[in-house]
């Protein structure tokens, strides 16, 4: 049976908020019209979100759940054209039961008691009597994560729309969530959007070396409600198209956004996540699983809180100045180039690089050596060949996760201290920083991109410099870096080409250690990344895996000590 932790969480402070609350959920056989006689084999548990009225049993969308081979698993254009009707079916319904979602209150939605009475309860029995059209079979050993939360944002509808249409903004939008998205397939009907259907594979990931990666498969949907400056898009699983699903597979119910545009900039966003996780497969360490279970790790409070930080995070590095300092050295920057959005960009490469290091993601080259991230530090390789925006050769990440009695605020404020700096940052040689540039993202203190310079940097003779993005947030927080030349910031900031700078970023990130009705302290991963050996056919250097072992426990002894010395 299923064990759902359903939340819902919102920005109003009309709405009550309160603890989660698990419970066993109601299973509903898959319903199979009687003209189709043999179920559906796919190997291992499934879910198969099909409405109930949708005619499958001639269709090759059906055919492809039955041992499909690969390229037709790939090949979803013929699908699509010559089955639309069966995608619409299933994209209209699933738009319909996203707008119930998003927009019900009791009895679907359920205040649950706590401290301030602000989290409210999926009513399970209300969901699938009143509002599900989904055939459910049937899932042993799944658990449900449903969470639902409300934000205003500033940024123009019709942007946000096109983001979301992208699957390449979206994921860069995202990029705290998102590892990597991939297109199969787009319907569009037009520049408008309005009802632009794409099959969209992505990776979903939680700073953490304990946190297994989230891969899905689902059919995104758009579409305007008609005289009314409203969007909806929508998510659905669509894993009858896989003929070996991922083992660590990720199953949504309807699930994503509705966009209401109150002003020119300013929106509405309701968000809703709904989706169902393969427990054995997606194994949580202990330390992470009252923030994954309780629907905060992925949930939609912490989609909208990127989606919050990313827009001011985008405005204000587009009306940012950046001045021209003498140390440079270098003239003007070309004329119609923005040296705060060049830096913007420099600084997206560097976090999703970090991310996916820290991740070991297969789709981005990363190989697991060896490690755990707990009990020892977890090592990851990749061999770049050709890739001008990191060093080529043989690159070794070591990350490792531990818990801290500090609140996250405290243990991020320490780490953006400029006093503080070199009593930690092992990978900066624990000289201290100063700033050259600062570019504010945000409202939070210490939401930044930096430029940072060595402090007893007064020679010609040391080049080196750091770029960093600090950023925090309710749900996850971080701060980011990489060692940088000065004349590649020059190039940077003078509008040259931030594509072929190359960068190893370090860094940590910090999330709360479960809900935030509970939270008694702060989940800490550091991660560092290194060059082993500028031959990229060679093995793991054993001495480069020692030197980032040692990196990374220093930085993590030093956190753990300077924290403690912050309480006291």
């Amino acid at each position: 049976m299923f064990k759902p932790c359903i939340v819902f969480e919102r920005d109003d402070p009309d709405i009550n908020q309160g603890p989660t609350i698990e419970g066993n959920c109601i299973g509903v056989p898959f319903a199979c019209s009687s003209s189709f006689q043999q179920p559906i084999s796919i190997p291992g548990p499934s879910n198969f979100f099909i409405p109930n009225g949708a005619n499958i049993e001639n269709s090759t969308y059906n055919a492809a759940a039955n041992g499909t081979t690969e390229s037709t698993f790939n090949n979803t254009t013929e699908v699509l054209e010559n089955h639309a009707n069966v995608f619409t079916q299933i994209a209209e319904a699933a738009a319909d039961e996203l707008l119930i979602m998003a927009q019900t209150g009791q009895p679907l939605w359920l205040p649950a008691a706590g401290p301030e009475n602000y989290i409210e309860i999926l009513n399970e029995g209300e969901y699938l009597l009143s509002v599900s059209k989904w055939a459910v079979p049937n899932s042993f050993g799944f658990t449900r994560e449903a969470t639902r939360a409300v934000t205003m944002v500033n940024m123009n509808a019709f942007r946000l729309v096109e983001i979301l249409c992208d699957a390449k903004k979206w994921s860069a939008l995202f990029s705290g969530v998102v590892l990597r998205a991939t297109t199969m397939e787009v319907h569009s009907r037009g520049r408008n959007y309005n009802g632009a259907m794409q099959v969209i594979s992505a990776e979903y990931q939680l700073p953490s070396p304990l946190v297994p990666t989230r891969d899905i498969l689902f059919l995104r949907y758009c579409k305007k409600l008609p005289l009314e400056r409203t969007w909806v898009v929508v998510d659905v699983s669509l894993d009858l198209f896989r003929s070996d699903p991922a083992p660590n597979r990720c199953q949504k119910r309807p699930s994503g956004c509705i966009i209401e545009e109150i002003e020119e900039q300013t929106i509405k966003v309701i968000w809703v996540e709904h989706v169902e996780i393969n427990v054995q497969a997606n194994f949580v360490h202990a330390m992470y699983k009252p923030i994954v279970s309780s629907g905060i790790g992925f949930g939609a409070r912490r989609w909208l809180a990127m989606l919050g930080r990313q827009s001011d995070r985008i405005a204000n590095a587009m009306n940012c100045n950046i001045p021209y300092f003498s140390e440079f050295d270098a003239e003007r920057a070309t004329r119609g180039t923005s040296p705060g959005n060049n830096v913007l960009k420099l600084a997206e490469r560097m976090v999703l690089s970090f991310y996916a290091g820290l991740a070991c993601s297969l789709a981005h080259g990363w190989v697991n050596e060896f490690g755990d991230g707990t009990e020892s530090v977890k090592i990851a390789s990749k061999r770049n060949v050709g890739d001008p925006r990191m060093p080529s050769g043989v690159i070794v990440n070591a990350s490792v996760s531990f818990w801290v009695p500090a609140m996250p605020k405290r243990v991020f404020d320490f780490l953006c201290d400029e006093s503080s700096r070199d009593k930690w940052d092992s990978p900066s040689e624990r000289e201290k920083l100063v700033p050259v540039v600062l570019i504010p993202t945000g409202i939070e203190s210490g939401n930044y991109i930096s430029i940072l310079k060595q402090a007893n940097d007064k020679t010609k003779h040391k080049k080196k410099m750091f770029i960093q993005e600090s950023c925090f947030d309710n749900t996850c927080s971080y701060l980011i870096y990489a060692p940088v030349s000065k004349r590649s910031v020059n190039v940077c900031i003078h509008g040259g080409d931030q594509e072929r700078i190359q960068l190893l970023p370090s860094g940590v990130t910090i999330v709360p250690d479960g809900p935030y009705w509970m939270t008694n302290g702060s989940l800490v991963t550091v991660s560092i990344q290194i060059l082993s050996d500028s031959n990229p056919q060679t093995d793991v250097n054993p001495g480069s895996v020692e030197l980032v072992n040692n990196l990374v426990m220093s930085v993590v002894d030093s956190i753990k000590i300077g924290v403690v010395d912050e309480n006291q």
